[in-house]
């Protein structure tokens, strides 16, 4: 007699053995239950030996594996769910220097830098007309905002400082004092001197 026509009469005699969805079949759902409420660590009886361990994980893995295909709809719903969105940025307004103004200009020294009341490094982000927007990348001093916009008072000016435009992408160092950003050297594009100055002035 070959396999498949012992594994035939062997089913005939004994029906658990026929072939059965591993999911919707009744005989399934009996041995899921069976098995997700058996204790496998506590014997049933007290005269009860605890069953081998490959038996116990075939158990756990036919258990996990009913309760995955029954359970793949509520795993969809819970990664759908919606997240927490992220915080918006914080912004700070400042004022350029009016560039149609005369004044005079302190000399420049890191005591008189270290006394401005706002400082920080920012990159760019956007200059449209009159205002520059600015990513900031390190506060030294005053703040905390994520980016800080800049706008140039008065009609028909462009957005700079000491005469030097600011540039999208480019990076700065920006002193202010009462909202006004500081010129005279105390602001202007992050060369390795300015840099160095800062450093100094806001060190520790």
């Amino acid at each position: 007699m070959n396999d498949d026509a012992l594994r035939e009469r062997l089913a005939r005699l004994d029906p658990a053995a026929a072939p059965v969805d591993p999911v919707t079949s009744p005989r399934a759902q009996e041995l899921l239950e069976r098995t997700m409420d058996t204790d496998l660590d506590t014997p049933a009886t007290a005269g009860a030996t605890r069953a081998p361990a490959h038996r116990r994980t075939a158990r756990v893995a036919l258990a996990a594996a009913a309760a995955a295909a029954l359970g793949l709809g509520g795993t969809v719903l819970l990664a759908g769910g919606d997240e927490k969105g992220a915080a918006e940025p914080t912004q700070l307004a400042l004022a350029l220097p009016d560039p149609t103004t005369m004044s005079s200009c302190l000399v420049f020294s890191t005591d008189v830098l270290r006394d401005m009341p706002l400082a920080f490094a920012a990159t760019v982000s956007a200059v449209e007309g009159d205002t520059v927007t600015l990513d900031v990348t390190r506060w030294y001093k005053g703040g905390s905002a994520d980016v800080v916009v800049l706008d140039t008072p008065g009609e028909h000016t462009s957005a700079s400082l000491d005469s030097v435009a600011f540039e999208d992408g480019k990076a700065y160092l920006v002193t202010a004092t009462e909202g006004k950003v500081n010129g005279c050297g105390f602001s202007g594009p992050a060369t390795a001197e300015l840099s160095r100055s800062f450093d100094e002035a806001f060190a520790g």
